[in-house]
């Protein structure tokens, strides 16, 4: 076990089950931002049976003895992955989110293509033939729906031209079965790099995917979930069609959430063809929004799904209660009337004068505002203000490093884990993530 300096909140680890300190860029990064590096070597198991009581065991150690959080995040580096996938598929209540670097994934693959010592170690650890072996259902390319019933978000970074872990034989195989089965998979593809090395010169990203996956991270995300996005779903998957429109002002505009969504819903439906439409202008609020959803939207495309803010604008612009509503309204409206099936996704963002409210408990009335029209029309709402005030007020970051009203790269980053739950589309009937979200509105006092 390697132990940070200081602890992050919940105690959240990291488990590596072969390769402890190969190519570390992720550990050391993840050691930085609090938390715990165990390793137990399971090299040689293959992901059997035995490897995986054998991690049980440890996992309870880890739990009883040092109070790690109960969601453990598993790496799984080459036949790591073997572990990895099949220890969270037979325990998806301890997994937090699976991070694997290309990792083995069909050991059929290897009874032609690899050394044979390799091949019969397998062999001999599962109690298996040649013969039986043409037969085994023991890869993680046949047990994630497991994984993806839980919700478990997973990982992978691989090289293109992987000669000993084939990409096209392994990651892509489980990464399209995941995402058939509805589940949430992220790819980085190293152009021209072979099985080694693993990892990222600049972790960042796995980093951001494993801390934004925490269990005692999402606790602040602030989601109000009503009905479901079904129709945005079935289009995407049955039609591979989608449309999507992005309807606010300079903090939709700018580069940031917008672009993430937007990568993240191609990483989720590669067969999909998307049409994007970006409809952001500085210093617009609702009232403007509603005369500009025709023009600025509905003449590009009728939207599957419409993502719109104006919590910033509509404040700053001066609009009272009333304005505030019947601009969110007339978006809402014109919206449904056009098309009764699209689905609608409202977000409120932060700037100064939120924060010393939100610090008191005190919802903005712009907030309450387009929150009684969310009610209303049973309208899905992230309120984005509340969990960066949050956020800054437990000491995680400052308004400076968050970027102020308009967020630098890392403050959009921090924005990017409740969008990324509540767009990437899991199923018919609700959006990803684990739990339903929260809201915590109170009236002006």
């Amino acid at each position: 076990m390697v132990a940070p300096r200081k602890v992050a909140e919940g105690r959240p680890w990291i488990w590596r089950p072969a390769f402890f300190g190969a190519f570390p860029s992720v550990d050391k990064a993840l050691l930085e931002e609090g938390f715990h590096v165990v390793y137990y070597d399971l090299t040689h198991l293959y992901g059997s049976p035995r490897a995986q009581r054998l991690g049980s065991d440890f996992y309870e150690v880890m739990r009883r003895y040092y109070r790690l959080s109960p969601k453990v995040t598993l790496e799984g580096f080459s036949r790591g992955g073997l572990f990895a996938f099949n220890w969270a598929a037979k325990n998806p209540d301890k997994v937090a989110c699976i991070y694997v670097d290309a990792p083995v994934c069909d050991m059929l693959y290897f009874a032609e293509n690899w050394e044979r010592d390799f091949w019969k170690g397998f062999l001999t650890e599962w109690g298996l033939t040649e013969e039986t072996a043409k037969n085994f259902k023991g890869n993680p390319i046949d047990n994630l729906a497991p994984l993806v019933a839980a919700g478990i978000p997973v990982m992978g970074v691989c090289g293109d031209s992987d000669k000993t872990v084939p990409y096209e034989r392994h990651m892509k195989i489980a990464a399209e079965r995941y995402r058939a089965l509805g589940g949430n998979v992220e790819i980085i593809l190293k152009p021209g790099c072979d099985h080694h090395p693993h990892s990222l010169d600049n972790p960042e990203p796995v980093v951001d995917f494993i801390v934004r996956n925490q269990p005692d991270y999402q606790k602040k995300q602030v989601i109000h979930q009503r009905g479901s996005l079904a129709n945005s779903y079935l289009k995407f998957t049955k039609e591979k069609k989608g449309c999507i429109a992005f309807l606010g002002g300079s903090i939709t505009e700018m580069r940031g959430w917008r672009n993430m969504i937007q990568e993240d819903l191609r990483q989720r439906f590669p067969e999909t063809e998307f049409t994007f439409v970006d409809a952001g202008i500085s210093s617009t609020g609702t009232t403007p929004h509603a005369f500009r959803f025709e023009n600025d939207v509905l003449q590009r495309g009728v939207p599957d799904l419409l993502f719109v803010e104006a919590a910033v604008n509509d404040d700053t612009n001066g609009f009272d209660y009333i304005g505030q509503i019947r601009g969110m309204e007339g978006v809402v409206r014109h919206a449904r009337t056009v098309s009764p099936e699209i689905d609608v996704v409202m977000l409120h963002f932060i700037y100064d004068p939120f924060i010393p409210l939100l610090d008191r408990g005190v919802q903005p009335q712009v907030i309450m505002s387009h929150e009684a029209v969310a009610n209303r029309y049973y309208v899905s709402s992230i309120n984005l203000a509340e969990e960066v005030a949050q956020r800054m007020r437990d000491g995680e970051f400052d308004w400076k490093e968050f970027g102020g009203t308009h967020p630098a790269w890392r403050g959009i980053g921090i924005m990017r884990q409740p969008l990324i739950d509540f767009s990437i589309l899991s199923g018919a009937t609700v959006w990803p993530g684990r739990r339903s979200g929260r809201m915590r509105c109170r009236r002006n006092r």
